[in-house]
């Protein structure tokens, strides 16, 4: 178990595919929140009477912890790798998306990769889709940018 915030105990359960979910009722002290009455209610949501409260920390989801891969502004923009590598969650899901299995990408980069770490970026992959074909997109952008820069200064260019 590990401290978190103030000494107060955050529990790091561990799920499916070496994800990690941080319990954040234990994590995160908030403080209580006062009703029209002054009275103190629960520190997730409005109180509304002596009995009742709305209980908002239900609807939120726990943030999800991914084994293997980091952030680093250091390291390709920041964008998610596998750690240790230069390997980006992108280039596993181009991957993927090329057909390969997990277990034909270990050694397709001059760096071998483990089956973890794979299951692990193509997890991150899926459970942030939008933030991936994101990447993808502004890849996509950036490579016609430069096309058409490239033509307009070769159109510029005499006797080309």
């Amino acid at each position: 178990m590990e401290a978190g915030p103030e000494g107060s105990p955050a529990r790091l359960e561990e799920g499916a595919l070496g994800l990690a979910r941080l319990d954040s009722d234990r994590a995160l002290k908030r403080p209580r929140q006062r009703d029209q009455q002054g009275h103190r209610g629960h520190p997730s949501g409005p109180y509304l009477g002596d009995e009742s409260r709305i209980d908002l920390d239900m609807a939120t989801a726990p943030k999800l912890v991914y084994a293997h891969i980091t952030r680093d502004p250091e390291v390709r923009g920041g964008i998610p790798c596998i750690d240790g590598t230069r390997l980006a969650v992108v280039d596993i899901a181009l991957l993927h998306m090329r057909g390969y299995q997990p277990e034909e990408m270990l050694d397709y980069y001059m760096r071998p990769l483990t089956l973890a770490q794979v299951h692990s970026a193509l997890a991150y992959y899926f459970d942030n889709r939008e933030e991936i074909e994101g990447y993808f997109e502004e890849a996509r952008e950036t490579a016609e940018r430069v096309e058409a820069a490239r033509t307009a200064y070769l159109n510029q260019r005499p006797g080309v």
